[in-house]
């Protein structure tokens, strides 16, 4: 691997730490909300489903020793029907209000971070104004990563079964799929530098949807081997803390089950927080490689910040 792209991957993630230096206190109330915010959603979801579930097997035990020519069954077979639909519709909600706070979050991360690098002051309370009003057009830009991202993953599934079913061995067709699984991820993973950096794109410019990801592709261009070297950082911590989870889970009792997803949401916040500052700084550095003047929300004037030259980059 080219040690000018590590480099510049390494400054990228040392400059994007140092963003929690310089403005502490409204780092750390940014980060103390978006903790909250997810731990709360996390455990009504907990709670509200595992009170769904348990009525349900109550009333699915008593509807066993219940005659079926009865009233009393037609009447439990109803209500068995109503939690059913009951929990399909809380689990859509809490996946869309898990959704909107992961957007708030990266809004918020994104417009601090960027606040913070371009060495401007703003308070928390004047922050959160510019935070809504930019997270209308993260929304917009978040349908269509999302319709990229899982088009992308229904077609390489798709191509990875039939691969399976023609070339893999019959003894051995699981080890087939994990082998060819890898470049899957590996493309995915390159994919998402221009989606994450549109992101940071839709929050801090007047760009949305696919105006927003074809901006991210030009200022992008000669330098997606930081981008891809970041996003494999960020990969291989969640998939750390993924695995912890799951060998965990098997291991304790319900409770126990809330307090590690807890951990494991929290974590996962955190390291998406980080990932956040990250793309941050890499935007700067793309858009002053570029030759392209960088606007610093909360102030109208347009500044170039003081950045060296990302290391392998093309000429603009």
């Amino acid at each position: 691997m080219d040690s000018n792209m590590f480099s510049g991957c390494v400054r990228i993630l040392r400059e994007s730490h140092s963003i929690l230096l310089k403005n502490r206190s409204l780092m750390a109330s940014i980060s103390l909300l978006i903790l909250l915010l997810h731990s709360f959603l996390v455990s009504c979801k907990f709670f509200f489903l595992r009170l769904l579930i348990k009525d349900f097997a109550m009333k699915e035990t008593r509807l066993f020793f219940t005659s079926p020519e009865s009233s009393q069954y037609t009447n439990l077979v109803s209500a068995m029907t109503e939690d059913v639909h009951l929990f399909a519709a809380l689990a859509w909600f809490f996946v869309l209000a898990l959704s909107m706070a992961s957007l708030f979050s990266a809004a918020t991360v994104v417009l601090a971070s960027a606040i913070t690098y371009g060495k401007e002051n703003l308070s928390f309370r004047d922050l959160l104004p510019k935070v809504f009003k930019a997270s209308k057009r993260l929304i917009i830009t978040w349908f269509y990563v999302s319709v990229f991202d899982l088009g992308y993953l229904v077609l390489a599934s798709i191509s990875i079964f039939a691969l399976a079913m023609n070339l893999a061995s019959p003894q051995r067709p699981t080890t087939f799929v994990y082998v060819i699984s890898i470049p899957v991820l590996a493309f995915l993973i390159f994919l998402a530098v221009v989606w994450n950096m549109s992101v940071v794109i839709s929050v801090l410019e007047e760009k949305s949807g696919l105006e927003a990801i074809g901006k991210a592709s030009q200022i992008l261009k000669g330098l997606k081997g930081q981008g891809f070297l970041l996003n494999l950082v960020y990969t291989v911590i969640a998939l750390i803390v993924q695995i912890w989870w799951f060998l965990e889970t098997k291991k304790k009792g319900t409770y126990n089950s809330l307090f590690l997803a807890l951990i494991l949401v929290n974590v996962t916040c955190l390291t998406k927080m980080s990932q956040m500052m990250a793309f941050t700084v890499f935007y700067h550095m793309c858009k002053f490689n570029h030759g392209e003047e960088v606007e610093l929300q909360g102030n109208l004037e347009y500044t170039k910040l003081p950045i060296e030259p990302m290391i392998g980059a093309e000429a603009p």
